[in-house]
C-alpha cells in the first residue's frame, strides 16, 4: 500500500477454493504460519516480519452469503445481462425480487450498488404490496437503471 497509505504495513492475499474452506475452519493461530508463508511467496522482494494479527473472512460460513458472489460470463451481451434480475412473478404478483451489487447497473461491484439496489427492491415491494409510493416516479429509487421493467 506504499503510496496509497504510506506506512500502513498491510498485506493482502485472496484465497479461493479448495483452500478457502480448509483455511476458513482454522483458528487465527493455526492459519498465521500458512498466511505468512503465502505472503512471503507472493512478495519475494520484500522482507516480511512475523504478523501480529490476521483476519480471514469466511464467506462460505456467513449466512448472508454462503460463499456466493456475482459473476457474468465473459462476452455476455449487455441486453441479456438484465434478464436474470427481473422479479419472478406468479399470478401477476412478484414472488421473488433480486437485489445486490450485481443488480445495480450503475454501481455494479460496489457496496453502494448493493445498498441502493436493496432500497430500490424495498421501494418496489412497498409499492406493490403496501400501497407505497411508485418508485418509478422518484429519481432516488431509479439509480440502478432497471431498464428491463419496461420490456
Amino acid at each position: 500500500m506504499e503510496g496509497v497509505i504510506p506506512g500502513s504495513n498491510t498485506l493482502l492475499s485472496f484465497i479461493g477454493e479448495p483452500q478457502a474452506v480448509t483455511y476458513g475452519a482454522m483458528t487465527e493461530a493455526e492459519i498465521m504460519p500458512i498466511l505468512m508463508e503465502r505472503l512471503r511467496a507472493q512478495n519475494p522482494s520484500k522482507t516480511i516480519p512475523e504478523a501480529t494479527a490476521a483476519w480471514l473472512k469466511n464467506w462460505g460460513e456467513d449466512p448472508l452469503f454462503y460463499g456466493a458472489y456475482s459473476y457474468s460470463e465473459p462476452h455476455t451481451q449487455s441486453e441479456r445481462k438484465g434478464n436474470w434480475k427481473k422479479p419472478l412473478k406468479a399470478h401477476h404478483k412478484t414472488i421473488v425480487q433480486f437485489a445486490g451489487e450485481a443488480t445495480c447497473e450503475n454501481m455494479n461491484g460496489y457496496t453502494h450498488g448493493a445498498l441502493q439496489s436493496g432500497k430500490e427492491a424495498a421501494a418496489r415491494y412497498l409499492h406493490e404490496f403496501a400501497d407505497g409510493p411508485n418508485p418509478e416516479k422518484d429519481d432516488e429509487f431509479n439509480l440502478c437503471s432497471f431498464y428491463y421493467y419496461s420490456s
